[in-house]
């Protein structure tokens, strides 16, 4: 300090290692500099945190064999620093923390917010898009001699066990060549996979009630079919039916010779009516609004009961599904549409359409929106009911429906999808947005709703668990709303919006 010139030493020993208004005047510098006391650390508290280290780490091991404790864990505090939180972290050789019970060994989360996060973002996986892979163990194979009877089988199921066996003999048996696929239908012994007289009876039945159907089913009057077409294409929310192939196959008499695509037809007229303002789609029996297009929705009755003998899916049946699940949505029939709902969604699982496939055709792409139709109004009625879905995030890898307009896909069979134009916005495009909002709310079902032991399970049974796993949810939601396009010339129906609204709020 210099004060013989009576000026203040303004000496910031944080900022400088030395005065520089005594370093100017070229005087000495006096100011008092007192070190900070520096304590010993705590030996003790040291080897508790060690000795909680080596426990955490234990466990870890023991669980996962495979795990690589120090580099999972420093590559997960790596990708923190870079702003990667709330990504799911893998460990090593693909092993994946998704049923790790922390709580259940002793570990306070809660004192630990790094491996807090870890075990959490491990827990509850992003199922954001994944990128194609080819899984060798989901196999599309013909099981039965019927080679249009193609079925889905995952990893699990016996019969790829029992082709993995026969590889393995291979190994073993030079001699033996093993097949490519799944055994076939002549390898299968007929006394335990021929159905019998009285099981054909049962499978032939919705086929029999075709016989009944063709002079029971009645059309709409030649100049309403085309207001009800016109009516539900326009309103309708949920694109399962392809306007063009559909208008196209009607042009061709399909429905003269196809029962499936007959009910396709009466289900279209149905829905549409929904939507009609002309009186003859009302019920004559029952002549209100409410009873429009039942007229043509009854003469499911015989059908609708033996939809759970169907012996295989066609896309033409996934679309009645759907079609019929819409109807009873509208209707005071909801536990109709629960039911059909979940059976749908075991049969769609029954042909895979669950599972990403690499093929992209417009057979392929119609199946997949089926089933993401399925997995909409499940989650609807999900939240309803307060009950659990028919299937989870974890089960499905199918990607997003393709963001290309109807009219722009070619009607031949195996023609590759074409290319939205640039600056033009597919009309797909909030249907995906709603199929990302609906897996939020299975989210939340499946989180913040869940049992006490599920929660027990995920780690987030505490107080702080469900803050966490609540911040998530809103943090996911606000992405959600900012990725809604809002291109002014991308104009939405008002009845479009308002369907996204509600189920927003």
């Amino acid at each position: 300090m210099f004060g013989r010139q009576g000026v203040q030493c303004r000496f910031k020993p944080a900022q400088y290692d030395s005065c520089k208004g005594c370093t100017a005047l070229d005087v000495e510098c006096n100011w008092t500099r007192i070190q900070k006391p520096q304590y010993l650390p705590d030996t003790s508290y040291i080897r508790y945190l060690e000795s909680k280290i080596r426990g955490i780490e234990a466990y870890l091991k023991r669980t996962y064999p495979r795990i690589k404790t120090k580099g999972d864990i420093d590559d997960l505090i790596e990708r923190e620093t870079g702003n990667f939180q709330g990504k799911s972290v893998s460990v090593a050789s693909g092993t994946n923390l998704s049923v790790l019970t922390a709580n259940q060994a002793g570990i306070d989360l809660a004192e630990s917010p790094t491996l807090s996060r870890f075990v959490r973002g491990s827990r509850l996986a992003d199922f954001g898009p994944l990128a194609p892979v080819n899984d060798e163990n989901a196999v599309w194979q013909t099981k039965s001699a019927n080679l249009y009877e193609h079925r889905y089988y995952g990893h699990s199921s016996t019969c790829v066990l029992s082709r993995d066996a026969i590889f393995f003999r291979h190994d073993y048996y030079s001699d033996c060549q093993p097949s490519s696929g799944l055994p076939s239908g002549d390898c299968l012994r007929a006394k335990f996979w021929t159905p019998t007289a009285i099981e054909m009876k049962r499978l032939q039945q919705p086929y029999e009630l075709w016989e009944t159907e063709h002079t029971l089913l009645e059309l709409p009057p030649d100049d309403l079919m085309p207001i009800l077409l016109n009516s539900y294409f326009d309103n309708t929310f949920i694109p399962v039916v392809h306007r063009q192939l559909f208008e196209k196959q009607l042009r061709e008499g399909l429905h003269r010779q196809e029962k499936s695509f007959l009910r396709l037809v009466l289900l279209v007229c149905a829905n549409g009516a929904r939507w009609c303002s002309d009186p003859r789609v009302l019920d004559e029996r029952w002549p209100v609004s409410r009873s429009a297009g039942h007229r043509w929705f009854r003469q499911f009755e015989l059908w609708h009961k033996s939809v759970i003998t169907f012996h295989q899916l066609s896309l033409w049946d996934a679309q009645l599904l759907v079609l019929i699940s819409m109807y009873l949505c509208g209707s005071s029939s909801t536990y109709g549409a629960w039911v059909t709902v979940g059976a749908a969604i075991r049969m769609m699982q029954d042909i895979g359409s669950h599972r990403r496939t690499a093929e992209k055709t417009l057979e392929s792409e119609l199946h997949k929106r089926c089933f993401w139709a399925m997995l909409l109004l499940d989650r609807l009625h999900s939240v309803q009911f307060g009950r659990n879905g028919a299937t989870t995030d974890s089960d499905i890898d199918l990607d997003e429906i393709l963001e290309v307009d109807d009219e722009l896909w070619s009607l031949e069979p195996g023609t590759p999808p074409p290319t939205q134009p640039p600056g033009l916005p597919s009309k797909f495009r909030i249907f995906n947005q709603t199929i990302a909002l609906t897996r939020i709310s299975g989210r939340c079902l499946q989180t913040v709703y869940a049992l006490d032991q599920t929660k027990r399970l995920l780690g987030i049974d505490g107080s702080q668990g469900l803050v966490w796993i609540v911040n998530d949810i809103n943090f996911r939601l606000l992405n959600w709303a900012h990725s809604i396009p809002l291109d002014r010339e991308y104009i939405l129906p008002m009845h479009r919006t308002s369907e996204l609204k509600g189920s927003w709020d």
